[in-house]
């Protein structure tokens, strides 16, 4: 897009046009996606960022945008070099949605922020960095029983709901990097929590040792568990990638490096489907205990393009599978299995919001002469 304007009154122009970049693409994904929001939020931390209507900045920007919300607002979360700290307890029916985790822009900061109690249902959680030390605690908890939460194309160490949920969506995510040998890891509910489903996301193990070490995917009961990739920290290790799992379906993951279950905890009822397991010193889906296995192989390797064992990931990792990989097209219907495939394959910039890639603007014009701007964005 090209836009020229006149270098007399480019300064208040150009003020515009970059309001219009930022409220544009979230009404943007708004439009496209149906929802129904009230109001939308800005929140800016960034040096000199300049407040208005519904845009707040300072280090409470955040929490100030969140608090001034009612249900189905919308808050966007302007990437910055710094940190907008903990979020609190959102106690409103609202989306956030920050700048994704890889953008493919000119200046590639995230929205991070510390922590986040979720307190409502109704929540949305998009495109941000939840950066707490897993020592700490919970990246994302929740302070009751809610329905109807989505998170996804976060980064994010560890979840964990002491209350029953309902319709938790993860899609998208990287998930549970770093853990260590912190207690319980990457996703923690209820048993009686219903509507679970993991979707596309990268999910890491802990390393922390012994026969129950594991990504810690803990009491899943009637989950829906589809083309995630879970990586363990070495090969051959006796990391399992859950605890406790019952009555779940597991359907075009691929296990690297991670086994299936711990050698304590339920694990029953579960059906695997047109998964891949490679790299553990376990590579067998079980078939005791009602578990079924069907169409999955095993201790086959995947032949990702670029992915290592190993407890964080990197953008110089590509968890895309190579031509003459065997989950290429095996996958049930004939998709993929991984992350890169199925009805919501990952975006590697890990953003559903149109980007501003670069905006290129002359260092100087003569006055009276048009300023020519050139600006290359990304719809999703």
């Amino acid at each position: 897009m090209e836009i020229r304007t006149n270098s007399e009154t480019h300064r208040s122009n150009m003020l515009t046009l970059f309001r219009l970049i930022l409220f544009g693409s979230v009404f943007i994904y708004v439009g496209l996606s149906g929802a129904k929001a009230q109001t939308v939020y800005i929140a800016n931390n960034n040096p000199l960022a300049v407040g208005g209507t519904n845009v707040f900045t300072g280090a409470t920007a955040l929490t100030d945008a969140i608090a001034a919300t009612s249900n189905g607002d919308i808050v966007y979360v302007v990437p910055s070099g710094t940190s907008y700290g903990d979020i609190g307890a959102i106690s409103t029916e609202i989306s956030i949605f920050g700048a994704g985790l890889n953008p493919d822009q000119t200046t590639p900061d995230n929205s991070t922020i510390q922590q986040v109690v979720i307190g409502a249902s109704n929540v949305r959680l998009s495109g941000l960095v939840i950066n707490r030390d897993p020592t700490d605690g919970s990246a994302i908890s929740f302070g009751g029983t809610f329905a109807n939460i989505t998170i996804d194309n976060c980064r994010f160490s560890r979840l964990t709901a002491g209350s029953d949920l309902s319709n938790l969506l993860l899609m998208n995510n990287i998930m549970g990097e770093d853990i260590g040998g912190f207690g319980r890891g990457t996703v923690v509910v209820t048993t009686g929590t219903s509507g679970l489903r993991l979707t596309n996301n990268i999910i890491y193990g802990s390393s922390q040792g012994g026969a129950n070490s594991s990504a810690w995917m803990h009491d899943f009961n009637g989950a829906i568990v589809e083309h995630n990739v879970f990586i363990g920290n070495t090969s051959g290790s006796t990391q399992s990638a859950f605890f406790v799992a019952t009555n779940n379906s597991f359907k075009n993951n691929i296990f690297y490096g991670l086994r299936l279950r711990t050698t304590a905890g339920s694990f029953a009822n579960n059906t695997f489907e047109y998964n891949i397991s490679f790299g553990a010193s376990n590579n067998t889906f079980p078939t005791a205990d009602g578990n079924v296995s069907l169409n999955n192989l095993e201790n086959v390797d995947p032949i990702f393009v670029n992915i290592s064992f190993g407890n964080s990931f990197d953008f110089s990792q590509d968890p895309n599978l190579q031509a003459g990989s065997p989950g290429l097209g095996t996958g049930e219907g004939g998709t993929d299995r991984g992350v890169f495939g199925g009805a919501t394959p990952l975006d590697f910039t890990f953003t559903s919001l149109p980007t501003v890639q670069s905006v290129n603007i002359p260092a100087a014009v003569a006055q009276g002469d048009d300023l020519s701007i050139n600006i290359k964005g990304n719809g999703n």
